[in-house]
């Protein structure tokens, strides 16, 4: 079975360094293969009003998808088909 999971991102707040490291660690516990990378497409005003309050570590969605790479995922923004060995 291939699992892959959605991720939507959202710069300074997906890719706050905890939540990174808990979602790492909680991918490859589980056997997923694939983080597929999707932007959340949120009015950034609303969402950071919604937010307030909170604070976030940001690394950069770049470090982020290093980080989950380094965890031994893959990495993409569409399904990467498994090949099988008995399909022709």
């Amino acid at each position: 079975l291939f699992t892959s999971i959605n991720l939507l991102t959202f710069p300074g707040v997906t890719d706050d360094s905890d939540e990174v490291e808990a979602l790492a660690g909680l991918l490859t516990q589980t056997g997923t293969e694939l983080v597929q990378l999707r932007n959340l497409n949120i009015d950034p005003e609303q969402l950071w009003a919604a937010l307030d309050g909170l604070s976030f570590a940001p690394i950069g969605v770049r470090a982020m998808a290093a980080r989950f790479r380094q965890a031994g995922l893959q990495v993409g923004s569409y399904t990467h088909l498994k090949q099988r060995a008995d399909v022709r």
